[in-house]
């Protein structure tokens, strides 16, 4: 009775540091082979780094996070200001339209990256106030070309509406009205926009750009 006490204070004694326990032979019976217990498993994760602990293991594993820089874009002193800068993203519209014309329409990066160009900056934002008309008539004549394309009126659903308004915008800014119902009834025989064709609107447009 005492050996067996003395096996079973032995046996606890093991289990507890986690060891296999093989209890001896007593009396002539086989060895009795005790499983080695599997310990428990935490894992603690706090902050940036993540402790694992499991039996007599631990590990810490230190974890770096990577925060990109924000990217802020402001207007400086000197350059083209939000107004303007409207005004030339409105063009750069117009041009990607009005590019349907062609068997490669432009994208809006394409347009701007011709602007940059031609302005010598790495973007618009960049572009001097001094400079701002010089802008404005590069992306005016970069619209102009891909209107008046002879396939223009056929491929540009709204080709006319913009002629026409077009002409009414620069006869009340040059005071041309007179003149333009003149040269119409003269030229043509006509006295409104609407009764020309394709032809006599644009022979009609260029005529009234081209008027000093």
């Amino acid at each position: 009775m005492e050996d067996k006490n003395k096996i079973r204070e032995l046996a606890a004694k093991l289990m507890a540091d986690g060891t296999s326990v093989e209890a001896p032979r007593l009396d002539g019976q086989p060895a009795v082979k005790r499983p080695r217990t599997r310990p428990n498993l935490s894992i603690v994760v706090s902050g940036s780094a993540g402790q694992v602990a499991g039996g007599d293991i631990h590990n810490t594993y230190h974890i770096e996070k990577v925060v990109p820089p924000p990217v802020v874009v402001q207007t400086g002193v000197g350059v083209v200001d939000a107004a303007q800068k409207r005004q030339l993203l409105d063009l750069r519209d117009d041009i990607v339209k009005a590019s349907e014309v062609k068997k490669k329409p432009k994208t809006p990066q394409s347009v701007m990256y011709g602007l940059n160009k031609h302005m010598n900056v790495n973007t618009y934002h960049e572009i001097p106030a001094e400079g701002f008309e010089k802008a404005l008539k590069y992306m005016q004549k970069q619209r102009a070309m891909l209107v008046g394309m002879a396939s223009a009126p056929k491929k540009l659903a709204d080709w006319r509406n913009r002629r026409i308004a077009a002409i009414h915008a620069r006869c009340k800014e040059r005071e041309l009205e007179t003149w333009r119902r003149t040269y119409m009834q003269r030229t043509f025989g006509k006295g409104s926009m609407i009764d020309l064709g394709d032809d006599e609107l644009e022979r009609l447009y260029r005529a009234v750009m081209g008027k000093k």
